[in-house]
């Protein structure tokens, strides 16, 4: 892939969409999107998120072709889209947390043999989740990395979770193993980096399900966001490990959050955009999983 060159007057695309370069300062430029938004941003910044783009865009392709294939084998997993009625605390009369229908519809690709990756279906909540075959302990899964897909009455989330027990007996060495990765200043920055780029956040769930606080990366920042007060991360890694050793309990989740009636309109091809977001996060799942679990 050759390098991307900025130029002024000239028009790329982040994930905010498409933005023209106003002017180009040494390592900065400042960038206007067609709604008027303007921001100074790095150019290298700016680099990496079209080259990750393409790449994603390269591998969705792949993928596409993969399941086209399997459809003309007669293997195509009936999924036609979320409905508006999906979308409730309640998931009496709905099939599309099934293996027939998204939860077999979404695919956690990866260029690794090491998993074999299965949805299951969560008891009296309108979630699925996602995990390695080999890895996933039943009597402990709430303690494992894995992915998921949740409703609310007006938004899907989907992305990775993890919880932490106040228990230290229930926790297993997937946490562990997350903040290890985190801990690394170029792991860290990467999922800055995405988060930013995919609008991602990071977040805690009470004991109801409710978000008590939440994380957010800004150009450069993270940013917590707790009973409506804002203040400055230093480091992500520290603060979860902060909390943590506190022996709270932590309902993490790095999550998208998607509009109802975007996903709706969206029909079966919401599997690819959720799939993508997998996709992305993949590397924070292979590090949590300890070699010697899975294949």
């Amino acid at each position: 892939m050759n390098e991307i060159e900025f130029e002024v007057g000239g028009k790329y695309e982040n994930m905010k969409g498409t933005y023209e370069v106003l002017s180009i300062n040494d390592e900065t430029m400042q960038i206007r999107w067609e709604t008027g938004e303007e921001a100074v941003t790095d150019i290298d910044f700016q680099r990496r998120i079209i080259e990750r783009m393409e790449f994603e865009q390269n591998q969705l392709e792949k993928k596409k072709a993969k399941k086209a294939k399997k459809a003309a084998s007669g293997g195509r997993v009936k999924f036609e889209g979320l409905k508006e009625s999906d979308f409730s605390k309640k998931i009496s009369g709905t099939i599309w947390r099934r293996r027939s229908c998204l939860g077999g519809s979404v695919k956690v690709f990866s260029e690794s043999d090491r998993f074999d990756i299965k949805s299951w279906s969560i008891a009296r909540k309108p979630m699925i989740q996602w995990a390695d075959v080999k890895h996933r302990n039943s009597d402990i899964f709430s303690y494992q990395g894995k992915f998921f897909v949740s409703l609310s009455e007006e938004n899907l989330y989907c992305g990775y979770c993890i919880e932490h027990s106040k228990k230290a007996g229930n926790n297993t060495g997937d946490w562990g193993r997350f903040l290890s990765w985190l801990m690394s200043e170029s792991n860290e920055q990467h999922l800055k980096e995405l988060a930013f780029d995919r609008n991602l956040m990071i977040c805690h769930l009470n004991k109801d399900g409710e978000i008590a606080w939440k994380i957010h990366s800004t150009d450069k920042k993270w940013k917590l966001n707790k009973k409506g007060e804002e203040k400055v991360v230093d480091s992500l890694p520290e603060f979860l490990k902060t909390v943590s050793e506190e022996s709270r309990r932590v309902d993490l989740q790095i999550t998208k959050s998607m509009n109802k009636k975007d996903v709706v309109a969206k029909g079966a091809n919401i599997a690819d955009d959720i799939s993508a977001i997998f996709e992305s996060l993949f590397p924070i799942y292979e590090a949590s999983v300890a070699e010697g679990d899975s294949v």
